[in-house]
C-alpha cells in the first residue's frame, strides 16, 4: 500500500474497525514518511477519532502515544498552517 492509499484507508475507516486494529494503523503511519498535508489530515481524523469517546482506543492512544484530542488537533492545526 502506498502512502496516499494508506491514508485514504484510514479516512474512510468504518464502524467495524476495532480500537487495537484502528491504534495499529495509527502507530504504523506515522512511523511511516508523508507530506506535512497528509500528515495534518491524519492528524484532524485522529483528534475526530478520539472525540467520538471510545474508551479503549483513547486509552491505546494514549498510552502509546501520549496523545489526547486536544493534542492531535493542535499538531494537525500546527502542521496545516505550514502547508498554507
Amino acid at each position: 500500500m502506498d502512502n496516499t492509499s494508506d491514508l485514504e484507508y484510514i479516512l474512510t475507516l468504518d464502524a467495524s474497525e476495532t480500537a487495537d486494529s484502528k491504534a495499529s494503523l495509527v502507530r504504523d503511519f506515522i512511523e511511516s514518511k508523508h507530506s506535512i498535508a497528509e500528515y495534518g489530515t491524519f492528524f484532524y481524523w485522529l483528534a475526530n477519532e478520539l472525540d467520538k469517546g471510545e474508551i479503549q482506543f483513547k486509552d491505546l492512544i494514549f498510552d502509546e502515544l501520549r496523545l489526547t484530542k486536544t493534542k492531535a488537533l493542535l499538531l494537525s492545526t500546527w502542521l496545516l498552517r505550514l502547508v498554507v
